[in-house]
């Protein structure tokens, strides 16, 4: 022991419980895209869903809720153009861990909005996938 330190332990108690882990795969996870802040800027992504595995007690995740899972891919701060491998952010419960999600990064194009350029299909949302 060093001189300088002093340990007066005179009881420890460990308390140690294990849990088998259990990894669940969704194919197509989907990507919630943060739009960009200034309404006259929409986005189109390279992908919209991803592939997602992840790991957690084996008790929650017999029957795990997807949407407990949250991964999403902020553009809230892009101007516009062409933004390659922005990383996908991942949300989930403290006792989750992601084991993989494919891609790891996605693509996006921010788009100014001009008269006609967004089309029919885009007016529900600023926000296109494939």
């Amino acid at each position: 022991p060093h001189p300088s330190i002093e340990c007066d332990a005179k009881r420890v108690q460990v308390a140690l419980a294990m849990e088998r882990l259990k990894q669940v795969t969704w194919e197509r996870h989907p990507l919630t895209i943060v739009p960009p802040a200034s309404a006259d800027l929409w986005v189109t992504a390279d992908a919209g869903f991803v592939k997602l595995t992840v790991s957690g007690p084996e008790p929650r995740m017999a029957a795990p809720d997807p949407a407990e899972f949250g991964l999403f891919l902020d553009t809230s701060q892009l101007e516009p153009g062409r933004h390659e491998a922005l990383e996908i952010v991942w949300h989930f419960p403290p006792w989750a861990q992601p084991v993989r999600i494919e891609p790891s990064s996605v693509s996006v194009t921010v788009h100014l909005d001009a008269e006609g350029e967004r089309g029919a299909a885009a007016d529900t949302s600023r926000v296109q996938v494939p």
